[in-house]
């Protein structure tokens, strides 16, 4: 079985990084996803993971190997954390299940590590950081993927608004390559190292506890 992902084409050139503007170039075409990846698409990766024997899980944790890079060693990771409150994907009797009406949400206590996985898993990699901005921001210099206003909970799931996760899709607030919800909703992982000397991966977007600083399309 595989999941259908819906994709958005992003071209190379020009685009703004950070807070300063700056202009960086991307020489070749990309594809990211157009929406964030939902509990139902991670339990799908979930179900076929455990079938092939990649990953190993108990009531609290969904755990697996990962093959190391330059700051860790091969070894176990945890891919998912069952046991938060907020985790709204649940195990038992041999299945995983969604909670009600959350299926469509995107997935959350999901490290670095389970998501990295999953991509993997689908013959995709976790975007870097400046594909990202690129995705969010393109040319344009705007703060936000819509322009330089600030959200509303039309344009995006940020602080007071639904005081949690939302549906993938649903706000209004596109980015220029029409990507959903990478203002708001929840925080993106990406590949990239917070620096050179560290060894913390960089998230992006801001989420629905966040306010609208956390949510500008530079914002680390």
């Amino acid at each position: 079985a595989s999941i259908c992902f819906e994709m958005v084409s992003v071209p190379s050139g020009d685009y703004t990084y950070g807070e300063s503007d700056e202009t960086l170039t991307i020489d070749y075409d990309f594809e990211i996803s157009k929406y964030e990846i939902t509990n139902a698409q991670y339990v799908a990766y979930l179900e076929e993971a455990l079938i092939n024997g990649d990953i190993t899980v108990t009531s609290n944790s969904v755990t697996g190997y990962y093959e190391g890079d330059e700051h860790y060693g091969a070894g176990d990771q945890e891919y998912l954390d069952l046991d938060d409150s907020d985790c709204e994907i649940s195990y038992s009797n041999g299945s995983f299940s969604v909670d009600t009406d959350k299926e469509n949400h995107p997935v959350i206590e999901v490290t670095w590590y389970g998501a990295n996985a999953f991509a993997h898993h689908y013959d995709m990699r976790l975007p870097n950081e400046y594909e990202w901005e690129k995705t969010a921001r393109g040319n344009t210099g705007n703060n936000y993927p819509w322009g330089n206003n600030t959200p509303t909970c039309e344009l995006a799931n940020y602080y007071g608004c639904v005081g949690s996760t939302q549906e993938v899709g649903i706000t209004t607030g596109i980015s220029p390559y029409g990507a959903y919800d990478m203002a708001g909703n929840v925080w993106e992982w990406t590949d990239s190292w917070w620096s050179e000397s560290s060894s913390v991966r960089v998230t992006r977007g801001g989420s629905w506890s966040n306010n609208y600083i956390s949510c500008q399309s530079w914002s680390r």
